[in-house]
């Protein structure tokens, strides 16, 4: 198990670029429930998007 396996339970807040387009390389987040997520802040740049998540009341 990874440290962020490991961290994510107890994560009250995450940020995740979405890349525009298609690359060659590692583009994989470990599953995670959306459910328990919301969108705080989402910032569109050139060809990415910055989506600030922050974990719902428990």
């Amino acid at each position: 198990m990874c440290i962020r396996d490991r961290f994510q339970p107890h994560l009250d807040g995450m940020a995740l670029s979405h890349v525009d387009g298609g690359y060659e390389g590692d583009t994989y987040y470990p599953e995670w429930d959306e459910d328990e997520w919301e969108v705080a802040k989402e910032t569109a740049y050139d060809r990415f998007t910055l989506r600030e998540w922050v974990r719902r009341a428990r």
